[in-house]
């Protein structure tokens, strides 16, 4: 945030431009985070959010073949079940939603995709069955108004991806193959890139189509880090100014086992490398455009905490948040209209239980709820917290569990306190701790078995 500490910044009619964009989100999303408030769900499996064109929230659990609007305070609106899980969706420029899921089918898993009005109302469904399993990776809008889906079918161990193009009444218009399966984009004149690993030179791979998918070529990168034993493309995009975008890490495990993340800028016209920023360890999965021409990519840092980092136009990081606790995965985020963020993500605990975690924040990365669907998480039968919240002190009860260790963080990822536990009783004291959430670990051999939050009170 260079406005803020450089005055020559400001002399430039565009940078001031910029920056009154910047206070007006800032204050919006200032607003919502404070009213947002946290709400619960008992759900396993992962989970799908992002907001509508009417400004609601719309939130898909695949395990539960439900979906749910919500307002931008977490209200409730209506709940819809569906005969099939919705995985994915995104908002079409008509004002309706196309989403993407699954059913078992006859022969095997069948690949479901269904357009949506705002209140859940099916327009039309169709269904993609070809071999005994159908996985629907991806799915954009294009500038036609058609809609493009990246495939993957299983027949008898043996794998292959194509493109495929449907019209908006679900009509089916061709297929494509596709070699390259780890994520696409459209650009602004119509064309479809591709990143994925090449399985002969384990190297990452960049390739352009058309809009009819016909390849117009293809690039491989192996000397991102020429230490490096094979590379992941996680998520790739069009910038602002056009070029392509791909965010991901590499592995360094020759002489130390580290992950580390990247961000490569790529000439769409003809795939050459323009620039490649190397970043602190950890991992990027998802990456963003910002509406002040910036980026957000979620990832995890070496701890497996989930992590949100801030990108300006030139890739210099403006800031970082954490999120707790350790062990979620990043699944997907999008900016909403108040200048904040949405991000879905999923907590697997040490009995592999998987619970859906939602998090929405400010336009600085900052939250008033961790709207997290995982409330089981501190199961009261395995757990139990009182008084909560509290001003003096909190009781922690462990029942069929046993833990040797307890990590306890603020909301803003800080490690407050650490102490080792000699009983089924744990007692934390909160005087010296200020007012707000707080989330614990509890580890057994540094595993965790269980883990919750609790609420100080001044």
């Amino acid at each position: 945030m260079r406005f803020l500490i450089d005055p020559k910044f400001m002399t430039n009619k565009m940078n001031f431009k910029k920056y009154l964009f910047f206070v007006f989100f800032l204050l919006i999303s200032f607003v919502y985070a404070q009213q947002f408030q946290s709400i619960y769900f008992n759900h396993h499996g992962n989970a799908y959010a992002a907001q509508l064109s009417d400004s609601k929230f719309l939130i898909c659990f695949p395990y539960d073949s439900l979906i749910i609007k919500t307002s931008m305070e977490g209200e409730i609106i209506w709940k819809r079940e569906f005969p099939f899980s919705i995985e994915r969706f995104i908002n079409l420029r008509d004002g309706n939603i196309l989403a993407t899921g699954s059913v078992k089918g006859i022969s095997g898993k069948e690949g479901i995709i269904a357009k949506l009005n705002v209140d859940g109302d099916t327009l039309w469904t169709v269904s993609v069955a070809t071999t005994e399993e159908v996985n629907i990776l991806d799915l954009r809008e294009t500038l036609d108004g058609d809609y493009l889906f990246l495939i993957r079918e299983n027949l008898q161990g043996f794998t292959k991806s194509f493109f495929t193009l449907f019209d908006p009444d679900g009509n089916f218009l061709w297929n494509r193959p596709a070699s390259l399966v780890d994520g696409f984009c459209t650009t602004h004149d119509s064309a479809i890139i591709s990143i994925g690993m090449d399985k002969y030179s384990n190297s990452l791979s960049v390739s352009s189509s058309d809009k009819y998918g016909i390849l117009r070529w293809i690039k491989n990168f192996n000397s991102v880090v020429s230490s490096a034993d094979y590379y992941s493309a996680e998520s790739i995009i069009e910038s602002s100014d056009s070029l392509i975008i791909i965010a991901g890490f590499y592995h360094q495990g020759v002489v130390i086992d580290i992950n580390s993340p990247f961000i490569m800028k790529v000439d769409p016209f003809n795939g050459n490398k323009l620039s490649v920023k190397h970043f602190p360890s950890g991992t990027f999965s998802r990456i963003i455009n910002t509406a002040d021409h910036g980026y957000v990519v979620l990832g995890n840092d070496t701890d497996k905490t989930l992590q949100l980092t801030k990108l300006d136009d030139d890739l210099k990081i403006e800031w970082q948040k954490k999120f707790l606790p350790r062990g979620v995965r990043p699944l997907h985020i999008s900016q909403t209209v108040d200048g904040g963020f949405l991000i879905s993500a999923s907590l697997t605990d040490s009995l592999s239980n998987t619970y859906p975690y939602i998090i929405k924040t400010d336009a600085l990365g900052k939250t008033s709820a961790m709207n997290s669907f995982t409330e089981t998480i501190s199961n009261p039968e395995l757990v139990d917290v009182y008084p909560n919240p509290s001003n003096s002190s909190i009781t922690l009860e462990l029942k069929d569990i046993f833990a040797d260790q307890i990590l306890v963080y603020n909301d803003s990822g800080q490690l407050v306190e650490s102490q080792k536990v000699m009983s089924s009783i744990i007692e934390i004291l909160v005087d010296k701790k200020s007012s707000g959430n707080y989330f614990f670990d509890l580890r057994a051999k540094n595993v965790r078995v269980g883990a919750g939050k609790f609420f100080i009170m001044e």
